[in-house]
């Protein structure tokens, strides 16, 4: 199943249409509540602690406050709306107040208010837990929580132990561009790998492993520290390795560019004299440490650009 980061739109991309427009199915990462479900008071604290231990203990998710109850209607409807006043501002009053409510206070937490067009004293909050790195995190009542599915559920021992035993890996993204020179055959082309640590936690290798078409539309292109791949299909592309030396690792929420030369305008073959078939998705394969790689697949034309030879002197 896919998480609440892959599902939605960040946060400060919401609008009260946008959320309307979600799907009523409340799942691990995402609930509905009325606006009376929201007082300030210690009922919910002790409520809300609870899908804070949760999601931040596991993938995350998103509490969205002034919704009409959705297990009869099946549609997301405003109710009358959150006092967007109360406590002097309540996403003020909530941004101070939930990262206490659990033990470890949590590192991040999001919210944001829709106010009602009829009403803009009231309004919809939403509440966002993004997946925490340190968990896990106890709740008011003492326990410790997962969601599953619509439901809330206190953690065993067992499972407790498992994430404090879960490996905390960096989170690594890749973006790509290949810029040619033209015209024929120089040494100014390059892949330009530009790789960003977005966790916080420290990096000591990262790697990316860029797979490319041989050629950009009728022209070749030639990697020299590279080298090409078939697959069982019989297509080839290139594989360019970019990596981190051992004395130039990527801190937290840092980021680093590396370049590989290529040269542009090339005819490449097999072995056999034969022109080769070419695999026409640019892909990246983004290793940090011990975490499996995150794949990623781009348009290649879209990620180059010509310039002239001149340019780049």
């Amino acid at each position: 199943m896919l998480t609440a980061s892959q599902q939605l739109k960040p946060l400060n991309e919401w609008s009260l249409d946008y959320i309307l427009g979600l799907s009523s199915d409340e799942c691990d990462w995402l609930d509905f509540k009325a606006s009376d479900w929201l007082k300030p008071d210690g009922a919910f604290s002790d409520k809300v602690s609870k899908y804070l231990s949760a999601w931040a203990n596991y993938d995350g998710g998103y509490l969205v406050i002034g919704i009409q109850d959705v297990s009869a209607s099946k549609t997301l409807t405003l109710d009358r709306g959150v006092d967007l006043n109360m406590k002097g501002g309540i996403q003020e009053w909530l941004e101070a107040k939930l990262p206490s409510l659990v033990d470890e206070p949590l590192q991040k937490i999001s919210t944001r208010t829709f106010p009602i067009p009829s009403d803009p004293m009231r309004g919809v909050v939403v509440i966002h837990v993004p997946a925490s790195n340190i968990a896990p995190h106890q709740a008011t009542d003492r326990k410790f929580y997962a969601r599953l599915g619509s439901h809330l559920s206190p953690l065993h021992k067992r499972a407790i132990t498992d994430i404090l035993n879960r490996q905390k890996h960096p989170e690594l993204r890749a973006d790509v561009k290949l810029v040619l020179i033209d015209p024929d055959i120089n040494e100014k082309s390059a892949l330009i790998c530009h790789v960003y640590n977005d966790s916080d936690v420290f990096c000591l290798h990262a790697c990316v492993d860029v797979r490319l078409p041989l050629q950009y539309k009728t022209t070749g292109i030639f990697f020299p520290d590279g080298f090409i791949d078939t697959d069982s299909n019989g297509r080839s592309c290139w594989v360019v390795r970019v990596k981190n030396g051992i004395n130039a690792p990527l801190f937290p929420r840092s980021d680093r560019v590396f370049r590989a030369s290529a040269k542009y305008g090339v005819s490449l073959k097999d072995e056999k004299g034969d022109k080769l078939s070419i695999e026409p998705t640019l892909t990246t394969l983004t290793y940090a440490d011990g975490a499996p790689p995150r794949v990623a697949s781009y348009d290649f034309e879209a990620l180059v650009s010509i310039r002239p030879y001149k340019a780049l002197k």
